[in-house]
């Protein structure tokens, strides 16, 4: 074959690949929600989208994590009234955390699959007086007397595939999502009053009042012939598509339709389940099912669930129009017959070799000279259409969910171009819904810009500012009333402030431009915002310009007055490779203005080499605590460790002050300082678990590497704790499927 000669057809499989990451649908009405009333409705649905040659029923989505939000606890007549609570997004809703305090106790989720209960005050008698042995759970609830524990496990079960007449079962390892709910009226005996188990993986959750709401992702899941050719169809049993599992008290309970959708192809559809219960009343989940792809992004109101995603295309769509922009160029025959073909019944892969070798066959009938020319044509009529595609399907899908009185309904589906940063990008204000995006830079397309939109509850757009920081993309976003703040970064930090007081004209106020980057922006008061991020060196380097990021910094903004924000104070903390929790989770961050207090954790790294490039060495890890105002700036008052920076059990992930003493915790201890001079006053081992070993004579074994007392790498000073043993609680075991 001629050399010139695949360039053509790498076209057209490219076209084919691109749409597959690409991917959008038509425009949407203002709500675009309907629904399936049966698995034979659903399966149809399903069937004719795999017949646009998207991907099949789609696993599951590891997202990350999306937005954190929290009221103060409701503990049964706390010793000490003033406690803090986990970092929030918006007053009214809760969200689950790694640990909790309601100013007597303190709950925390132990790597050992327990959640502890550790009697806090006062904090030199600090001990555990319940261990609750949940299994896998990953965040908390606490709210009065009852306990949520919620997390995802592994399950198993056989699932037949059938091979021509042979059969045989592997065992399929589906997630399973647990929400545990406990009575703790008496802190040292939990009861268990509800134990829900669904096929599926947490998302996300949040608690509204007493109303808890527990996003899940479950595979659309149907049995699959191995089978290729006509043999196929006969090699598999016609079996209906089933909705998740789920069990409660051990009882099972079916899912039922209808399941809603809103109407938009994606590449790999999966369940979206919204379970509700009322916590103190321990009642069933109610489970509301949706249709949908890949959610990656989560914000929640008082009164809405919001999932983005994503706009995905068919990859038949990209093809088809490739074609047309392309057949032109070709002699009538040949686009005669690549209309026949796309005409056809036949399958989309299908459709796509048969035309790939029509093309080949016409390339091949051509002088050099004229492939050449023809491949020319071709490139170029085929990059318009990857643009234009690129700036349609760049764009988010939002879906609205109202909530009432613990009922999930689909309320809206809207667009807007780019992406979001994650929840922090995302708010609801009144009748608003207000969102900040960056969008462009794909595919050879024009440079990113970010932008901002207000919807209304409708989800349709009534206002934006657009084309904000050209070639950067945002890095952190807080919206706070009738002002929104946005930080975008490629080699300095630029920080805008916006005006949304008129929802149909937003305008950006000011903008400040300062060296490194802010990755979260906290409110000190209605003047001052605290960003934590990281600082950054400009480098100019054989004509590249870039940044490179050093160690993590903490400033302090003044933004009075709104035409000209101020950094009034910055710290920079270690060398290039020191990180924080913060960076990624604003659950870690600790702060309180009437206490002057702000507390994160660090990992400290110090480059012990100098040099341009150079990364620094983890030397300590522990919780940094400072003093932060506008008159004395943001002073270091000190550190607490937990341990050594080798040791990742005892690293630092939360902290928490419950009157005049500052808890830290790590998974291996639960540590009390006094808030004022920061000497310690008690600690806790909580249970840990066992370090794996690999044997290389094929046996695992276990090793306890807590440390105790006569450890040398125990830290200084600690003190064995009291004798007393915490009870235990057990829940019942979950019945299989």
């Amino acid at each position: 074959m001629n050399a010139l000669l695949p360039g053509l057809v790498v076209l057209l499989i490219a076209a084919v690949a691109v749409a597959s990451l690409l991917g959008p649908s038509p425009a949407l009405p203002a709500t675009g929600v309907k629904s399936f009333s049966s698995a034979a409705e659903l399966a149809a649905y399903l069937n004719d989208s795999q017949a646009l040659g998207g991907g099949f029923f789609g696993g599951q989505l590891g997202a990350p994590t999306l937005m954190a939000l929290e009221t103060d606890g409701q503990a049964a007549a706390p010793k000490a009234a003033d406690f803090s609570t986990t970092n929030i997004q918006v007053a009214g809703v809760d969200e689950a955390d790694l640990v909790k305090t309601d100013g007597d106790y303190v709950y925390t989720v132990s790597s050992a699959e327990k959640v502890v209960i550790t009697d806090a005050v006062p904090a030199a008698e600090t001990r555990i007086v319940a261990e609750i042995a949940t299994g896998p759970v990953s965040s908390l609830y606490v709210s009065g007397n009852r306990l949520v524990a919620i997390g995802s496990g592994w399950s198993s079960y056989p699932i037949p595939l059938i091979a021509a007449e042979k059969a045989f079962f592997p065992y399929f390892l589906p997630q399973q999502a647990t929400i545990l709910v406990y009575d703790i009226t008496d802190r040292t005996a939990p009861v268990l009053l509800k134990n829900a188990t669904v096929e599926g993986s947490v998302f996300d959750s949040r608690l509204v009042g007493d109303d808890l709401y527990v996003i899940l992702h479950a595979p659309v899941e149907r049995p699959v012939s191995i089978l290729a050719g006509p043999e196929a169809a006969s090699g598999l049993p016609d079996q209906e598509i089933t909705l998740p599992a789920m069990q409660v008290d051990g009882r099972p309970i079916e899912l039922a339709f209808p399941v809603y959708y809103f109407d938009l192809y994606d590449y790999g559809y999966q369940y979206t389940v919204v379970l509700s219960l009322d916590i103190q009343e321990a009642s069933d989940p109610v489970a509301s099912t949706f249709l949908t792809g890949y959610t990656q992004y989560l914000y929640v109101s008082t009164d809405s669930i919001y999932l983005a995603s994503q706009k995905t295309l068919p990859p038949g769509r990209f093809v088809e129009e490739t074609l047309a922009a392309v057949e032109p160029l070709y002699p009538a025959d040949v686009a005669a017959r690549l209309d026949e073909i796309q005409a056809s019944d036949a399958p989309f892969w299908e459709q796509s070799i048969q035309m790939s070798d029509v093309l080949n066959e016409h390339l091949q009938s051509l002088a050099p000279g004229e492939q050449q020319a023809l491949q020319q044509q071709v490139a170029e009529a085929t990059q318009v259409v990857w643009e234009r595609l690129a700036e349609e399907t760049d764009k988010i899908v939002i879906q609205r969910l109202a909530l009432a009185d613990g009922r999930v309904t689909p309320a809206a589906t809207g667009e807007v171009p780019g992406h979001p940063l994650n929840q922090f990008s995302m708010d609801q204000s009144g009748a608003t819904f207000r969102i900040a995006t960056t969008s462009g830079g794909l595919w050879g397309t024009d440079p990113s810009v970010n932008n901002l939109y207000v919807l209304g509850l409708d989800l349709q757009i009534i206002g934006s500012v657009e084309g904000l920081a050209e070639g950067e993309q945002i890095y952190a976003a807080r919206f706070l009333g009738d002002r929104a703040y946005l930080v975008t970064f490629k080699r300095v930090d630029p920080l805008f402030v916006i005006d949304l007081s008129d929802p149909a004209n937003p305008a950006v106020l000011g903008e400040l431009k300062i060296p490194g980057v802010s990755d979260y922006l906290h409110p000190y008061d209605e003047t001052h915002l605290i960003g934590i991020g990281r600082d950054a060196t400009d480098v100019d380097e054989a004509g590249q310009q870039f940044a490179l990021f050093e160690g993590v910094k903490i400033s302090l903004f003044d933004v009075a007055d709104v035409a000209n924000p101020k950094e009034l104070a910055t710290v920079t903390i270690g060398d290039r490779g020191t990180d924080s929790e913060v960076l990624r989770d604003h659950k870690a961050f600790l702060f309180s203005k009437e206490k002057n207090l702000l507390v994160i954790p660090i990992a400290l790294a110090e480059v012990k080499v100098p040099g341009p490039w150079a990364w620094g060495e983890q030397v300590s890890q522990g919780a940094y605590v400072f003093a932060v105002s506008p008159d004395d700036g943001i002073v270091l008052r000190g550190t607490i460790a937990h341990g050594n920076v080798t040791d990742w059990q005892s690293w630092v992930k939360r902290s928490l002050y419950i009157g005049d003493v500052l808890y830290t915790v790590s998974d291996q201890f639960l540590k009390a300082n006094d808030l004022a001079t920061l000497e310690e006053i008690s600690t806790v081992e909580l249970p840990v678990v066992p370090e794996i070993v690999y044997d290389p004579g094929l046996v695992w074994t276990q090793t306890d590497t807590t440390p105790t007392a006569t450890d040398p790498s125990f830290p200084e000073g600690e003190k064995d704790q009291p004798a007393a043993e915490p009870n235990v609680v057990v829940p019942p075991e979950p019945s299989g499927y």
